[in-house]
């Protein structure tokens, strides 16, 4: 399910990532054709002038109540790409990689 929605979304002229991290830091980045169109703090939203940057996707999505759904709404909107639960709850493979030196 992931490669279907991996290669939608390269079809697509953008692609977004939104990228959680171990610090409960949130960036939602989107580019198009290799360069950054937007980034911004999901969980600052409009409490750091991100609207005032906003783009016309991100109109009327709820990001100061419902963070989550909002960026999976805005990867929909961009891109066209539906992320379901079952791809959320589904196990996802990982790859580990060993650094010479370490």
């Amino acid at each position: 399910m992931i490669e279907r929605a991996w290669r939608t979304s390269n079809a697509t002229p953008g692609s977004t990532t939104p990228r959680p991290s171990t610090a409960a830091v949130t960036e939602f980045i989107y580019a198009e054709r290799g360069v950054v169109v937007r980034s911004f703090e999901p969980l600052l939203y409009g409490n750091d002038g991100e609207a005032a940057r906003a783009l016309p996707a991100e109109e009327g999505l709820p990001f100061d109540e419902f963070t989550g759904r909002s960026c999976l709404g805005l990867i929909d909107r961009l891109t066209g790409v539906q992320i379901e639960r079952e791809l959320l709850a589904a196990p996802q493979l990982t790859y580990w990689r060993p650094v010479e030196g370490f």
